[in-house]
């Protein structure tokens, strides 16, 4: 099955639990550049889920995702493709999910869901710090966040705290000057 891994449509991808792996077809790779593969899904389902990169052409051993790094709900695979585009020695590779049940329902074995919606995302990574790509506009917005947050705290260090502190300050003052006041007139 040839998928581009595009984003998918807001309903997700579906597979069944304790059924038949789906294959995802990696196509149009560029040369020398590193990917993640996402998956993520929700946890109302408890699966377990296991995908890897499979040669769907020949018997090569598998590239597994780690199973020590372990993301909630979502799991992830990166991988460098070489200088002719292709994922480490893998002729046809592609991306193999499965999904196991991971508890048994309280009425039961065979209740429950019986298909887990997930999703699942090809990503190119920057070439030096390993981001992905679609990733870039949140990094943005947290440094956007972080320089307005220095400024206005400087702003207020030097401008607003220090005439908050006069006026808190003075108040007290101000009162006790107006109480003993009405003392030396009585």
């Amino acid at each position: 099955m040839r998928v581009d891994f595009k984003p998918v449509s807001e309903q997700g991808e579906l597979i069944d639990l304790d059924g038949d792996a789906r294959a995802y077809q990696l196509v149009d790779l560029k040369p020398s550049t590193g990917y993640e593969v996402r998956l993520s899904f929700p946890a109302s389902i408890p699966a377990f889920i296991k995908f890897q990169i499979v040669d769907s052409s020949a018997a090569a051993p598998p590239l597994r995702s780690k199973p020590a790094r372990r993301l909630l709900d979502c799991e992830k695979l990166i991988f460098a493709t070489d200088s002719n585009g292709a994922v480490q020695g893998f002729a046809n590779p592609a991306v193999l999910v499965t999904a196991k049940r991971r508890s048994v329902h309280r009425d039961g074995p065979t209740a429950g869901a019986s298909k887990l919606v997930y999703n699942i995302v090809l990503a190119e990574l920057l070439p030096v710090v390993g981001l992905p790509l679609d990733s870039i506009p949140v990094v943005v917005a947290v440094v956007a966040a972080v320089l307005i947050a220095l400024v206005w705290s400087l702003y207020w260090s030097r401008s607003i705290f220090p005439r908050l502190l006069l006026w808190l300050t003075a108040a007290p003052a101000a009162a006790a000057d107006s109480s003993s006041a009405s003392k030396r007139d009585n």
